[in-house]
């Protein structure tokens, strides 16, 4: 069986995906397709495949009960050749294949989660392949076009399909913003990858009360959330001299290890 082993910055520490879904086939037109039990919904896993140069990618997703597609070419990684793609659940059924009609209507509604790497953009929907924003734009004209066969003036016709196309839009982002809001709700869902640097940062911060830190080897967007989260405390550069007292890494080396969860250390340095 092919396993994929992804280190990426973004994950923050090594992820194995095992549960192949299919190998040496073309990425162009081709979905991910998933049967999720009920309590995978809401829950984040990732994707990660071979191309055919050898580099390994991957890629978070969010589940959705039962079965879904999951749309995957926009992801500029997603062409070509593809030697294997695989996910980090085990036990769950999936395959690659062609959207059908009924799978583009399903993958439209699957809701745009809000995660550190699109903290400042989101990629927005499609329909069949096509940027919603496009189509939009298109419903924009066909409604100015509509209203001028009805003789209304030109002024009134774009002010229409302004109106019209405003309220579509909204009303999708009302129907994203709600699923967010209710599955986070209802199954006290966490942001990876900061749910574990939340807990690690909160703990260290007790342990280092008016003590000077320093950080140490520290990957991703988690490494500078705990940076953030220790801003109040007394912060001495790496290779100052004196040192600080305690060290935050994920690689630790000399001293004694006061605190670890999940791959975060808190070591405090031995004294000379």
């Amino acid at each position: 069986m092919t396993a994929l082993c992804l280190v990426a910055a973004a994950f923050a520490q090594d992820v194995r995906v095992s549960n192949v879904l299919g190998k040496h086939f073309p990425a162009h037109g081709r979905v991910i397709e998933l049967e999720l039990p009920d309590e995978m919904d809401g829950a984040w896993f990732i994707i990660g495949w071979i191309k055919a140069d050898g580099q390994q990618v991957g890629m978070r997703r969010v589940g959705r009960a039962g079965r879904h597609c999951y749309d995957m070419r926009r992801n500029p990684d997603w062409q070509g050749q593809i030697q294997a793609v695989a996910v980090n659940l085990t036990g769950v059924r999936g395959r690659v294949k062609e959207p059908a009609f009924l799978d583009e209507i399903d993958m439209f509604w699957e809701p745009e989660w809000i995660t550190p790497s699109v903290v400042n953009v989101l990629t927005g929907h499609t329909l069949f392949s096509r940027s919603w924003e496009v189509i939009l734009l298109l419903v924009f004209g066909l409604v100015v076009v509509f209203f001028r066969w009805k003789k209304r003036s030109m002024a009134l016709c774009v002010v229409l399909g302004f109106g019209f196309v405003w309220g579509v839009m909204d009303l999708r982002n009302v129907y994203d913003h709600g699923v967010v809001v209710c599955k986070t709700e209802k199954y006290r869902l966490a942001m990876p990858p900061l749910a574990e640097a939340k807990v690690f940062a909160d703990r260290a911060s007790e342990i280092i009360g008016r003590g000077t830190w320093s950080p140490g080897p520290l990957r991703g967007v988690s490494g500078n959330f705990i940076k953030y989260r220790l801003a109040g405390h007394p912060y001495v550069p790496p290779g100052a001299d004196p040192p600080a007292r305690y060290l935050i890494t994920q690689t630790p080396g000399e001293g004694t290890i006061l605190l670890q969860h999940a791959n975060y250390y808190l070591v405090q340095k031995d004294r000379p």
